[in-house]
């Protein structure tokens, strides 16, 4: 059996504790050894089972970030189609250029990060701002679609988080 190292992966660390573990199994004079085998193993497998739960939480936030992102940039192309309505498809005109002063498409482009944010909140300020337009263009699904994006990147932060102090805590042991 190889030496155990902490420079060897957390699955065969398990691997090796495992088979030391069976070949300990009614050993009377390895008693001693095999209950501390058995502890390292169950504390082990025990932090693994929460890294490796931690990391599936991540995977599926990411998954549900990059769908609702895709949400956000339909409900601003909404948007962006109902004030080119309201201006008659004028994209030089004044009130369009001070809502959309960057092209929309452009704008939502990349993976939801800080400058996507403050665009689309910079987007549903300049509405609210000119009555008329908030009137007619209705911003309701853009401002709930962009919260919904803002709480998975806040949650993304979290859980990154918490699986490096995970992967560290394996590290440790």
């Amino acid at each position: 059996m190889a030496d155990l190292t902490v420079e060897m992966g957390v699955m065969l660390v398990l691997v090796n504790l495992r088979v030391l573990k069976l070949q300990l199994t009614g050993q009377p004079k390895a008693a001693e050894v095999y209950n501390d085998i058995c502890g390292h193993l169950d504390a082990l497998t025990a932090e693994q089972s929460v890294y490796q739960g931690l990391w599936d939480q991540q995977v599926a936030n990411t998954a549900e970030l990059g769908y609702a992102d895709s949400v956000l940039g339909g409900e601003m192309s909404k948007v962006n189609r109902r004030v080119l309505v309201e201006v008659s498809g004028d994209r030089s005109d004044p009130r369009y250029v001070a809502i959309f002063p960057e092209n929309p498409s452009e704008a939502m482009k990349g993976a939801p990060d800080d400058a996507q944010a403050a665009y689309v909140l910079g987007v549903l300020g300049a509405i609210a701002a000119d009555v008329d337009m908030a009137a007619a263009v209705s911003t309701t699904e853009l401002r709930v679609a962009a919260e919904v994006v803002e709480t998975l990147r806040d949650r993304r932060g979290v859980l990154a988080a918490q699986v490096n102090e995970a992967r560290g805590r394996l590290k440790a042991k």
